[in-house]
């Protein structure tokens, strides 16, 4: 993905930066130097001054100014490392919500927007897969478990998959779950996909 970009120039709607530059120069220039308008003398108060000199110098520094300022910066790339660090103590901690029997936690994992596909069915929004997923809360003991095995960010830092195994309460591996995670306006990062294999006999 490209690098975002932002200019600080102030250009009008549909203007080109060339032409918005030209419009500058044909204000800034003449206003710089003391003129009125084509052919008039540079005017300073009281006294006339001479063409060039510190009105020249000040011209450029502005024309200078507004080309920095308009120059496009890259941003920094997002330490995907870093980012894959997060993501994973995320789904540990969406992981212990099950374990330490939280429903409340678990809510605060999931995306307003968020979807879980099921086997037989789908949950479509946060209020939705809060309620499908109660039952797994009720009781003692965790039916299931789960733990990344696999964080995988894309460039921009914005989107990260996690997958790894899911445990039946005796600890033998009985599926394989993949979850979508997003980085949110807030900074924080919410699942907004879920999915999982059948039980299968995996080793």
């Amino acid at each position: 993905m490209r690098p975002k970009t932002e200019c600080a120039c102030r250009c009008r709607a549909g203007e080109s930066p060339f032409r918005t530059f030209r419009r500058v120069v044909a204000v800034a220039v003449p206003a710089t130097l003391g003129l009125e308008g084509e052919g008039a003398e540079p005017r300073t108060r009281g006294r006339p001054r001479e063409r060039g000199g510190a009105g020249v110098t000040g011209a450029i520094r502005l024309v200078a100014a507004w080309l920095v300022a308009c120059a496009p910066t890259a941003t920094a790339a997002p330490d995907l490392e870093a980012l894959a660090s997060k993501v994973r103590a995320r789904e540990a901690g969406f992981a212990k919500t099950m374990a330490d029997r939280d429903h409340a936690a678990f809510a605060t994992f999931l995306s307003e927007e968020a979807v879980f596909a099921g086997r037989s069915s789908v949950l479509r929004g946060r209020a939705a897969i809060v309620a499908g997923w109660r039952p797994y809360f009720e009781g003692a003991k965790a039916p299931f478990s789960w733990a990344p095995d696999r964080v995988e960010v894309i460039a921009s830092g914005t989107l990260a998959l996690s997958t790894g195994p899911v445990f039946d309460p005796d600890g033998r591996r009985t599926g394989t779950f993949t979850s979508t995670w997003r980085r949110e306006p807030d900074g924080e990062w919410r699942i907004v996909l879920d999915s999982g294999c059948p039980p299968c006999p995996c080793p």
